[in-house]
């Protein structure tokens, strides 16, 4: 059926900050590709975006961050495109 390639090209997990208006255009963007697309639950800024696992995926902490099929995504203009 799937693979796990064909569920990333499908969903992706934003990590931001609650009420982030800069996510917006990421989720209006994904919505009109028909691309599953949410905030991190788990999400608080200045917190997660400090931890060494998110500073591997994200080296300069910077929010919104996305992790997708071809590598990690930050900046909200990246992640929308």
């Amino acid at each position: 059926c799937c693979t796990i390639y064909d569920f990333l090209l499908f969903y992706l997990e934003i990590y931001t900050y609650p009420a982030n208006p800069r996510v917006a255009k990421s989720l209006i963007a994904a919505k009109y590709a028909g691309v599953s697309a949410e905030a991190a639950a788990d999400f608080e800024m200045g917190v997660t975006n400090r931890t060494p696992e998110y500073r591997a995926k994200f080296p300069f902490g910077r929010v919104p961050g996305c992790d997708t099929a071809d590598g990690p995504l930050f900046e909200s203009n990246a992640v929308a495109y």
